[in-house]
């Protein structure tokens, strides 16, 4: 919600393994050329990322960050289906 400038659109979709989250957004993307003090920059390490990513690598799954081509970001992550 912070970095939309007004929407932000959750889909969550059944995969073979699992269930695929994405969070979508029409904020300004991530940037192609970031400045070293840009907190948008595609390898931020800010708290809510890294609190994220850990989270995420406690279940199995990795954060995947990409730029949407319409603008915006795109957040996604699987979460494995257990026995």
């Amino acid at each position: 919600l912070e970095h939309a400038h007004h929407h932000v659109e959750v889909r969550a979709t059944s995969v073979a393994n699992g269930v695929c989250i994405e969070v979508l957004d029409d904020g300004p993307g991530l940037l192609a050329s970031p400045s070293a003090n840009d907190p948008r920059r595609a390898d931020a390490a800010g708290l809510g990322l890294q609190v994220a990513r850990r989270i995420l690598a406690a279940h199995g799954s990795a954060l995947e960050l990409g730029d949407r081509p319409e603008g915006g970001c795109c957040s996604r992550f699987v979460l494995a289906q257990r026995s």
